[in-house]
């Protein structure tokens, strides 16, 4: 192991951050598989007029089922990995910065402009000084 995979297996922050932001990569791709699902079956079914139970039943569904499934999943992982976030301590730059970027994804620029702005600039400044 090089020096600088020892110092970054070191800060717990490193591992739980990448953990956070492959969650955040595999919901996104989920959740507009999910739609492009639905939408499918919205189109070639009579999807619109079943209830919910009836539509987890048939086997059209079953793509649904796994994504639902696998979301639920990785949301109980988030819920459980920001706890651990919140009090963890990155000791290496790497560690700062990937709690930065996993801040970033989370602020919306749409909800608050400026503080997203101040945020972005803040961490282009950090990694330029360190």
């Amino acid at each position: 192991m090089g020096a600088v995979a020892a110092v970054a297996a070191a800060d717990e922050c490193v591992p739980l951050c990448m953990l956070w932001l492959a969650n955040d990569a595999e919901l996104n791709w989920l959740f507009g598989r999910y739609n492009d699902v639905e939408g499918d079956l919205f189109r070639d079914f009579r999807w619109s007029k079943l209830t919910p139970d009836e539509r987890k039943a048939l086997p059209e569904a079953a793509p649904l089922n796994a994504i639902q499934a696998r979301l639920d999943h990785l949301l109980d992982q988030r819920r459980a990995l920001a706890s651990k976030l919140r009090h963890s301590r990155a000791s290496t730059r790497q560690g700062v910065m990937l709690k930065f970027e996993v801040v970033n994804r989370e602020l919306h620029i749409q909800d608050f402009p400026a503080i997203y702005g101040l945020l972005r600039s803040a961490v282009r400044d950090l990694a330029l000084l360190w």
